[in-house]
């Protein structure tokens, strides 16, 4: 039909759905944050296991997967939202000191929770101090691990999606090795370095996988 200067309604809908590479672009990025973020979380929690020799309470290992659950989704959810490392870290530090007030306040019961906090950790390294391990429940060393274990997760998180260095995930989650093994005086034994080594190896899978996204979508 001759031109009359107008578009129709299908071609401004076709000019209306243009922007749609950008949007399959940020949906991408995404999925590409969830990926690493999901590595992240594995890895700390298989790195958790290797702190089992220490102590034969086991409530920690649930509270700290959860605490890195909670940590690493809201850094996604932060970056996701165009946060920088320094600000999302920031956060994931203030939702950790908040959380292991919460847990304090479960722990003690106490309703003067700002001179009980320390106490807690004060009691917690005078239990270590004074038990050999497997040492026995006590309050201060389940606020002690929780709190510690989820700031390497915290730390973990920042190399691997804050800063883009998956690779630097080995220091955070070595770190968590060494404790036992340096603790115990003696080889902590093959089950833990396999955790350590598992947990390394799905970062590394997310972010070949990611690579390999974004070479695909590049040809």
């Amino acid at each position: 039909r001759p031109w009359n200067g107008r578009r129709s309604r299908r071609e401004r809908a076709g000019a209306e759905r243009l922007p749609a590479p950008a949007a399959s672009r940020v949906e991408q990025l995404m999925r590409s944050g969830t990926r690493m973020s999901l590595a992240t979380v594995v890895a700390m929690g298989l790195a958790t296991l290797t702190l089992l020799p220490l102590t034969s309470d086991r409530l920690f290992v649930p509270l700290t997967w959860l605490g890195t659950a909670l940590l690493c989704t809201l850094g996604l959810v932060l970056r996701t939202r165009g946060a920088g490392a320094s600000l999302t870290f920031a956060t994931q530090l203030l939702a950790l000191v908040i959380g292991s007030l919460v847990l304090a306040s479960v722990l003690s019961r106490d309703p003067d929770l700002l001179t009980r906090y320390p106490r807690l950790w004060a009691r917690g390294v005078l239990h270590m101090q004074t038990q050999s391990s497997p040492m026995a429940y006590d309050p201060g060393v389940l606020l002690i691990f929780v709190t510690t274990i989820c700031l390497v997760a915290a730390l973990a998180d920042l190399v691997v999606s804050g800063l883009d260095r998956p690779a630097w995930a080995v220091a955070p989650l070595a770190t968590l090795f060494a404790v036992p093994a340096l603790g115990l005086g003696f080889d902590s034994g093959v089950l833990s370095f396999a955790c350590l080594a598992l947990g390394y190896l799905a970062v590394l899978l997310a972010d070949g996988l990611n690579r390999a996204a974004a070479w695909n979508r590049g040809l």
